[in-house]
């Protein structure tokens, strides 16, 4: 969910829905009713600056990725929303009709990280632990960066990347990963021999 010029990707719009002008996002987070904790009808579509200006969108206060002069961010506002099966349907104010919906397939939906919901004591977003040093619980030795968290059916990853070598995943159990402090940017785990090398 993280991205380089400080939005959050929170889904992807895939198609329209019904014809009325809704459109169907892919949640990029779970579980899918976090999307009512939004504090603010306000999103942020990544769109092709050819396309917003043919929607007559405004552009949104956050420039656009460094060196993609072809993309825009548009600010735009929800009016409805409900859910279907494991997708959020949107209607926007500023798209009228499913002809002006149909253009949309393929762009992402992002947030600022003050727009995001609020989180439960100990919780964290995926994007905060891009980057943080992983440190071996025993020895306080630094044994890589975390690359990415991968998504898994009892638990998630961490993805981690040693100094040398290559990425490896670290199960996201408390019996490995001891302790994170995200102000010093550092998670503690304790591995057993070998899964480095997995």
């Amino acid at each position: 969910m993280n991205n380089p010029d400080d939005l959050v990707a929170i889904g992807i719009i895939t198609r329209t829905h019904g014809n009325a002008g809704a459109v169907r996002m892919s949640p990029l987070f779970e579980p899918i009713e976090r999307f009512e904790q939004l504090p603010s009808d306000e999103i942020i579509l990544r769109l092709p600056r050819r396309l917003a200006l043919d929607l007559g969108m405004q552009p949104a206060s956050v420039p656009p990725p460094e060196g993609r002069a072809d993309l825009i961010h548009a600010t735009a506002h929800v009016e409805d929303y409900f859910f279907h099966q494991q997708h959020v349907i949107l209607t926007l104010a500023e798209i009228p009709d499913m002809t002006n919906a149909e253009k949309l397939r393929a762009i992402e939906v992002l947030l600022t990280p003050a727009d995001l919901w609020p989180l439960e004591p100990g919780e964290f977003y995926h994007w905060q632990w891009i980057g943080c040093a992983v440190l071996d619980d025993s020895t306080g030795e630094k044994i890589g960066e975390v690359l990415k968290i991968d998504a898994g059916s009892a638990h998630d990853f961490l993805r981690v990347q040693p100094a040398e070598g290559k990425a490896f995943l670290v199960p996201m159990v408390k019996q490995m990963v001891v302790s994170t402090d995200m102000n010093a940017r550092t998670v503690r785990v304790a591995i057993p021999p070998g899964l480095t090398d997995l």
